[in-house]
């Protein structure tokens, strides 16, 4: 960090070397009107910001959440159905028969009807 001699070296480093979009343009042009347009936009902007931010953390404020955990043991439970569902559009008829021959017998192409209601 370097020492400043005026608060414009300063804040010229400060919009030169912050990550904020806008603010290098603050000190950066030499138009006055420019660096009149670039300062009322910042500040607009982020006068915006923390405008936002308030209302956000008031309706969370204002809106409680309550939670109620509770357990119970089961010695027995039965497993749920499952479908594995391939969403891929592959028609056997349109695939290479070297990759059908090959596919595992527990693959199935099209659809699949597990016997529980259950189809892809």
């Amino acid at each position: 960090m370097t020492k400043h001699t005026t608060a414009k070296d300063a804040i010229h480093e400060f919009t030169q070397s912050t990550s904020m979009h806008g603010a290098q343009h603050i000190m950066g042009h030499r138009s006055v009107w420019r660096r009149m347009v670039w300062s009322v936009l910042v500040i607009g902007f982020v006068a915006w910001a923390a405008h936002n931010v308030y209302h956000i953390v008031s309706d969370y404020n204002d809106n409680p959440v309550q939670t109620s955990v509770s357990s119970e043991y089961q010695s027995k439970m039965n497993f749920p159905a499952v479908a594995v569902c391939n969403l891929n559009r592959i028609r056997q008829s349109k695939a290479p028969q070297y990759l059908v021959r090959n596919l595992p017998s527990y693959i199935m192409v099209g659809k699949v009807d597990l016997g529980h209601g259950l189809v892809c």
